[in-house]
């Protein structure tokens, strides 16, 4: 990152603010701005929910409607306090807006990843310039961890959102003179602080402090801190966040206590949720989340390493690299926890990226034609697994094997033709215009998110619940009960629209239970007429014997000995689809 004596004295962030724009100026912005619609609202309903996260999400939001219950979440209609509610209330309140639908559901998401580039852009455009703003719009929009999770549904990207927020608000703030903008700018800080707490608990607080506190100590600032009135800010962001938990706590009696213990201190120091992953994991996980940019991640380190490291530069380094330590020290990884550095990063990229396409000294071809040339291996990456399946790596074939053949050979042929042809277009004269080279990026980014739109879409097709669902619901009425032994498919009640529980048959051992801990330590009853959910075998035996409702159970075809095992024999066969049966009990 540098020593102190290599970083340059900061400017008042008043001059380096830009004249106001002009046409030319405006049709670049509007080019990047139609570009960021359509890779984040294209065809967004278009692909079913993906299990397991999605379909949980999407059905927890469904069942704040359906319970009218605005504080304590559900799932399967029993209580699921995992994750803090809010991001729920805006899945809920699009469903109440447009229906109840996986547009809807996964709207809030891409409007965070909206709002996210905007602000990326806006800070690049404050403390570089306008082309670093631009690439660095572009460079974000485009990553492929970020376009997944701007089109997912889940709370990361909201997270995303207000971080980004909170730590843009400190640096303007920090870089102002007036006293006025800087209470306002650190009022919105702490503000988002407080969101972002409500979102997902003390991560909120913890990843803005610590990077703020790491830029103080590099630079030597540490007047910022009595500046930016910390009692109090800390007080405002406190209160905000603890609103719901209390809430919470109150109607739920020892769900503090799970929540901060059990769901952050011991998943932090502890291996035993089942995300364990090498120290290196997030790394690994940003070279390919950052693709097609990721082979320019050299040059940004070298571009770093060569050059005086100016006030933003050292701000920006440390907002990548504290969460990265950060996640990295956790015992518990999930490729989403880095998020929130593709922001700072792709600001980073942006200015290196224009440093070297303004620098005549420089040899850009190469340069110019490294995100078609990634692309280009991805779509020959996944030709081959579907022709030649031996030349690659079993891992790799039975990926693309999933859902590849779903998707017809012209379509991938044009999505590997489409890079071959943007990088031949890179020749010098491109270089003398940089609007003209600007724009073959957008339009050779736009061709290949049409393409991989179509691929996600078909991709869903193999981890939902949603033919399933439209395969059983006209053979299930309303008075049946419904019974999933052992794999509980999370988007089911979603697009069954149930309004009441499934019963869920499980060994009984200690563990999660619909993908929760919190249900599995707790067993809570339902919702809905406070009824007993969860079922051992042999409670469900003795249910199988004497109820005189019709049960209907989905299983697979491979529990069927099992069920059998413990005393449970099928009278009839109802219906099949894939490898799971529906049997019941008349």
């Amino acid at each position: 990152m540098g020593t102190h004596n290599r970083i340059a004295p900061t400017s008042d962030l008043t001059t380096v603010f830009r004249p106001r724009p002009g046409l030319y100026e405006f049709g670049l912005s509007s080019a990047l701005l139609l570009l960021v619609l359509f890779v984040f609202f294209h065809n967004l309903g278009g692909a079913a929910l993906f299990e397991p996260d999605e379909g949980r999400n999407a059905e927890v939001a469904r069942e704040i409607l359906a319970t009218g219950d605005w504080v304590t979440p559900h799932y399967d209609f029993v209580p699921r306090l995992d994750k803090p509610i809010p991001y729920y209330w805006a899945v809920a309140l699009c469903y109440k807006l447009f229906g109840v639908s996986e547009w809807s559901a996964r709207f809030p998401s891409a409007v965070a990843a909206l709002a996210c580039v905007l602000l990326t852009s806006a800070l690049a455009l404050t403390i570089f310039g306008f082309w670093e703003a631009l690439w660095s719009g572009l460079i974000l929009t485009t990553g492929v961890e970020f376009f997944v999770l701007a089109r997912t549904v889940i709370l990361d990207m909201t997270l995303a959102f207000f971080l980004t927020l909170a730590l843009c608000a400190f640096y303007w703030a920090a870089t102002r003179s007036r006293a006025l903008p800087k209470r306002r700018l650190y009022l919105l800080m702490y503000l988002a602080i407080g969101v972002a707490a409500l979102l997902k608990g003390p991560i909120g607080i913890i990843l803005p402090a610590l990077v703020i506190l790491s830029y103080g100590f590099h630079t030597r600032k540490w007047f910022l801190l009595n500046e930016m009135h910390l009692i109090s800010g800390a007080a405002l962001s406190l209160v905000l966040a603890s609103s719901w938990y209390l809430w919470a706590e109150m109607k739920n009696p020892g769900y503090l206590r799970y929540f901060f213990l059990e769901e952050n201190i011991l998943r932090f120091l502890t291996a035993d949720v089942g995300h364990s992953q090498p120290g290196y994991y997030f790394f690994a996980v940003l070279s390919i989340g950052f693709l097609p940019w990721t082979l320019l991640l050299t040059l940004v380190v070298r571009d770093c390493w060569e050059r005086p490291l100016d006030d933003a530069t050292v701000f920006l380094a440390n907002w990548v690299v504290v969460p990265l330590l950060f996640f990295s020290l956790s015992n518990s990884k999930l490729p989403h926890y880095v998020l929130p550095v593709y922001p700072p990063l792709s600001i980073i990229a942006g200015r290196s990226l224009h440093r070297i396409l303004r620098d005549p000294r420089a040899t850009r071809g190469w340069v110019l034609s490294l995100p078609w040339v990634t692309l280009a291996a991805a779509f020959l990456v996944f030709l081959v697994a579907l022709l030649k399946p031996d030349a690659l790596p079993h891992p790799i074939v039975d990926r693309v094997g999933q859902f590849g053949t779903a998707v017809s050979f012209p379509v991938l042929w044009v999505g590997f033709l489409i890079p071959i042809l943007l990088a031949s277009v890179h020749w010098p004269m491109f270089w003398k215009r940089p609007a003209m080279l600007y724009l073959s990026y957008c339009l050779g980014f736009f061709l290949s998110f049409l393409i991989a739109h179509r691929v996600v879409a078909e991709a869903s097709r193999t981890r939902t619940s949603k033919a399933l669902a439209e395969h059983i619901a006209p053979l299930i009425d309303s008075e049946d009960r419904l019974v999933v032994f052992h794999a509980y498919p999370s988007s089911l009640p979603f697009y069954l629209q149930i309004e009441r529980p499934l019963w869920v048959v499980w060994s009984g051992k200690r563990g999660p239970v619909l993908g929760s801990r919190y249900v599995g330590a707790k067993l809570p009853l339902s919702a809905v007429r406070h009824e007993q959910v969860l079922f051992t075998y042999e409670q469900f035996s003795r249910l199988w014997r004497e109820s005189r409702e019709r049960i209907l159970v989905l299983i697979r075809s491979k529990d069927l000995e099992r069920l059998s095992q413990e005393g449970v024999t099928p009278v009839k066969t109802v219906a099949e689809s894939g490898d799971v049966v529906l049997v019941t009990n008349r």
